[in-house]
């Protein structure tokens, strides 16, 4: 009782009060209650520190794996792993989704240094199982043994602020290595979010923590919508006609999806593009967006590998994407080069192109190079691919292009500028989407006015089933 009452006082919950709050009322059912209570322990060694079961969620069924750290500090075993696959289990059975709280406090010591212990345990077999059921892993404490393993492989993970994400601990890290770190510069909620892909979402608190985890179990669940409602917005008005003005992407992505449906993944890195889940006409999708508010939209290697984890994503779970392009190609440089933009590049159109959900695309106002292509074009994912009317596709940004095959021509600034300005705008003539539509380098031109129409009729076409 002591530990209990220390988290309280704290300002956290335990884990039975976490089921108690979230789930329905009286719907959770546990499942390995006695774990752990062979003769002679005691009481407070009941569920080998992780809470197991099933319950329901608005009245749907889930899967339930909460750590609890007030006993033995929710410490790894083979027991409480164990209890973790009968839930999954369960739910792939039953066909409905996996919430797990994690912040395991590493592996049982001194249990686990017995040879014939640890090489009888399986690190959760089931996480690499392709048809395992939807996983939603949330991290609300130190979390360095089994929960950090999952949290790797969930579908979808979340941090709350203050919270640790690791393979191992600070202390073993120095123990070993020398170097001394403390906690938040290990696996703090911001470095994860930021320099990893284990992060999707970082929360502040638990009642921020119970709505992502609801709005995830709801999309991966493909519980659906009750409500189909859009906003009466005028795209147009939220995208400057000046191609090299900068603008945010969201507002433009929720004018496009169901109100208050649009759950933004991996926000902190990769910032020039946009991925999430949403819902148009009840059905979720997926989405992936330029934002040119960072980098003016422009691909990095973070933005490859984020949009990459989107696309796969949705094809395990059959959901369609929708591609909002507006970018002048991949980032260059040195440091872009050495951080692997060629092989993340590549990775994101081999991602797009074995794809089996469908994809719709939109070319906003430009879309150059290589990104063209990564982004869902014709030949590498897209299945209708329409752009504005003022849209620019080509090669090379034609005023990139101009300063490279003119940049070295004389004159004062002044008249090289002016120079310089007529070359792209001549260069510029033959990328119009007119040009591309004529040689089917697009299927459509679609008004401004009427590109959600298009995408949502686009998308019931797709979703057709013959005789449904």
């Amino acid at each position: 009782m002591e530990k209990v009452r220390a988290l309280r006082v704290a300002g956290r919950r335990t884990a039975r009060d976490f089921v108690a709050s979230f789930f329905d009322d009286g719907s959770f059912r546990e499942i390995g209650t006695f774990a752990g209570m062979h003769a002679g322990r005691p009481p407070t060694a009941a569920d080998d520190g992780r809470v197991t079961g099933h319950a329901t969620l608005d009245g749907r069924p889930v899967g339930v794996v909460v750590d609890d750290v007030t006993v033995k500090r929710a410490s790894s075993t083979a027991l409480n792993a164990r209890k973790a696959s009968r839930v999954v289990a369960l739910a792939r059975r039953g066909g409905f989704p996996v919430v797990l709280l994690g912040e395991a406090g590493g592996a049982r010591l001194p249990e686990m240094l017995r040879g014939e212990v640890f090489a009888a345990e399986p690190i959760y077999p089931w996480l690499f199982d392709p048809d395992r059921p939807p996983l939603v892993a949330a991290i609300v404490g130190e979390s360095y043994g089994g929960s950090s393993f999952v949290a790797a492989m969930a579908d979808l993970s979340v941090m709350t602020r203050g919270s640790i994400l690791a393979i191992t601990s600070p202390r073993v890290v120095e123990m070993a290595t020398g170097e001394r770190v403390s906690p938040e510069a290990l696996g703090g909620a911001e470095v994860m979010a930021r320099e990893t892909d284990l992060v999707d979402v970082v929360v502040d608190d638990d009642r921020e923590l119970d709505a992502v985890l609801r709005r995830a179990v709801g999309l991966l669940g493909r519980h659906p919508a009750e409500r189909v409602e859009r906003p009466e917005v005028v795209l147009r008005d939220l995208v400057p006609s000046d191609p090299s003005a900068t603008y945010d992407v969201v507002p433009v992505v929720e004018a496009l999806v169901d109100v208050g449906s649009f759950l933004e993944l991996g926000a902190e890195r990769g910032r020039s593009l946009v991925t999430g889940l949403a819902r148009i006409e009840g059905e979720v999708v997926g989405v992936v967006a330029s934002q040119p508010l960072h980098e003016a939209g422009a691909l990095s290697p973070d933005a490859c590998a984020k949009a990459t984890r989107l696309t796969r994503l949705c094809d395990r779970f059959g959901f369609p994407i929708v591609s909002l392009v507006d970018t002048p190609g991949f980032q260059v440089g040195l440091q872009v080069e050495h951080s692997g933009m060629l092989r993340r590049a590549m990775d994101l159109m081999g991602a797009n192109t074995r794809a089996r959900v469908p994809a719709v695309t939109v070319v906003l106002r430009k879309a150059f190079g290589l990104a063209f292509f990564a982004m869902f074009s014709p030949d590498h994912g897209g299945d209708v691919v329409m752009a504005w009317p003022d849209a620019r596709i080509g090669f090379m940004d034609p005023t990139t292009a101009a300063s490279v095959l003119y940049g070295d021509e004389g004159g004062d600034p002044a008249t090289r500028r002016r120079r310089l300005a007529e070359r792209a705008e001549a260069l510029g003539a033959s990328v119009t989407a007119r040009d591309v539509a004529a040689a089917m380098g697009i299927d459509e031109i679609v008004d401004e006015d009427d590109t959600v129409d298009a995408v949502v009729r686009t998308l019931r076409a797709l979703r057709a089933v013959p005789g449904s």
